[in-house]
């Protein structure tokens, strides 16, 4: 991988690491939800909006990104079963924030040293990220248990 350094100064701000995180994850969930057979247009119609850089906001606009795709990944997945799709898919977002993180982190530390604070966030941010990943699988296999439910109520 080709490198370019910048100099920008000592300090890097929570505005400008939340940029390079959201670019790294962007590029690595858009890579990740392609080669899972997500359209292209989709994933474009998601990228916009209003930033708010704390941790909690950044973490759930990256959860919020990835699992928008789950419809579309259960499509390109229709021979596996429920709990199947629930699992791939969380594998799949949690691999590709994982290595988002990992190359925003190397890319903000080939350019400055990363404050302990920033750092902190960047850490916080990812737990909160992989926490909301895990509800969001929690909740689709909450959905797939009731399901069957829904369906003898109906049957009755």
């Amino acid at each position: 991988t080709d490198a370019v350094l910048l100099s920008i100064g000592s300090q890097i701000d929570a505005d400008y690491a939340n940029k390079v995180l959201e670019t790294e994850l962007g590029q690595k969930l858009g890579s990740a939800l392609r080669d899972a057979g997500i359209d292209e247009e989709q994933l474009q119609a998601v990228l916009s909006g209003a930033l708010d850089t704390s941790p909690e906001a950044t973490s759930k606009r990256i959860v919020d990104f990835a699992t928008s795709f789950f419809s579309a990944f259960q499509a390109n997945h229709g021979d596996d079963e429920g709990e199947a799709q629930v699992a791939g898919f969380t594998e799949l977002i949690k691999n590709a924030v994982k290595e988002g993180f990992a190359q925003a982190r190397d890319i903000l530390d080939g350019i400055s040293r990363i404050s302990t604070d920033l750092s902190d966030d960047i850490d916080q941010t990812f737990g909160l990220a992989m926490e909301g990943i895990d509800r969001f699988a929690e909740d689709q296999r909450g959905l797939l248990e009731k399901a069957p439910q829904q369906e003898q109520l109906l049957a009755a």
